[in-house]
Parts: C-alpha cells; structure tokens; sequence
C-alpha cells in the first residue's frame, strides 16, 4: 500500500460563440446598455418636465416631446437587442454600429436644438414655464449621452467592432485517487 496519493483535478473552459438568443444578465452592466437605460431615464425626465409646464403645448414642448419619445422607444428596444444577443444576429445585415452611430448624433443634435429652444422659450416668458427650462438641462444631459454613444459607434464602426454572444461553460473533473 502506497503511502501518497496522486490527485489530479482538471478543469475544462469552453467557450462558444453561439447564434441563440439567451438573456444575459451580465449585459445590464454594459456600457452599452447603460447608456440606452440613462438616455430613456433623461427622456422621461424630461417628458415630465414638459408636461409640468403651463403652456407645454407650444411648438418648442412638442418638438421636445417628438425627441424624447422617439429617444425612449429607441433606447428600450436597442437594450433589449443587446441584452438577449439579437443584435448579434442582426449586426452584419443592417450594419447596426453605422446605423446606431447615425441615430445618436442626428438625436444628439436634435436634442441640442429641443433644448435651447425649451430654455429660451422658459426664460422669454413669465409664468409657470420653468419647467420647461428644467425639460431644457434634461435635454442637454441627454445631448451628451447621445453624443457619447454616437462616439463609442463611430469606434466600432471604423474598427469592425461587434459584441459577442458567448456562452461560457465551465465543467470540473473529480479528483484521480
């Protein structure tokens, strides 16, 4: 009878890169979806702002209402493309990084100008229209996070740069006695 034991424990990573939807949890706390979930935080914001305002049916409260639904609807549905791997699916075919990047710099303008006119039309009058100059720095708040994501995807456009859906699996082997 031996006196040592050979114990050998052996662990096997594998990675696949797979074309299934699946949740990934770990997706929420992504930059990527970070920013859609602040940019459709701010919108509604700043949709409550507005709606706060006396007067919140002027030209310049409808064209911030226009940016921040569209913003909200967007963010939501661009999240949920990142968070279960559909976008993965669809990348290559729609060109999703040009797409995206186009989107959030045309928004990130639209909001520059939804904004300006809000703080503008806020301060000329007297009234209860602050609200619209709060609708306004939401706006800007906004402005920037469309403009950061229009940044990151014009990186990833120019580099190629796609997420990828990977599952990891880790499988441990019991100890050779």
């Amino acid at each position: 009878m031996p006196n040592t034991y050979d114990t050998q424990a052996t662990t096997t990573t594998t990675s696949t890169s797979t074309s299934t939807v699946f949740l990934d949890k770990g997706m929420l706390r992504s930059r990527e979806v970070m920013l859609k979930i602040g940019q459709a935080l701010m919108c509604l914001i700043g949709i409550i702002c507005v709606a706060c305002a006396a007067n919140p049916y002027v030209s310049q409260a409808s064209f911030f209402y226009f940016c921040a639904s569209v913003g909200i609807i967007v963010a939501i549905i661009l999240a949920v493309l990142y968070v279960l791997h559909l976008r993965d699916k669809i990348a290559g075919l729609l060109h999703l990084n040009l797409l995206e990047f186009v989107y959030a710099a045309v928004w990130s303008f639209f909001f520059f100008a939804a904004s300006i006119a809000c703080i503008v039309h806020g301060s000329k009058y007297s009234g209860n229209q602050q609200a619209l100059i709060a609708a306004g720095f939401f706006g800007l708040v906004s402005m920037v996070l469309y403009g950061l994501d229009a940044y990151i995807m014009y990186i990833a456009w120019r580099t190629n740069q796609t997420r990828s859906a990977t599952q990891t699996t880790q499988q441990a082997s019991t100890p050779a006695y």
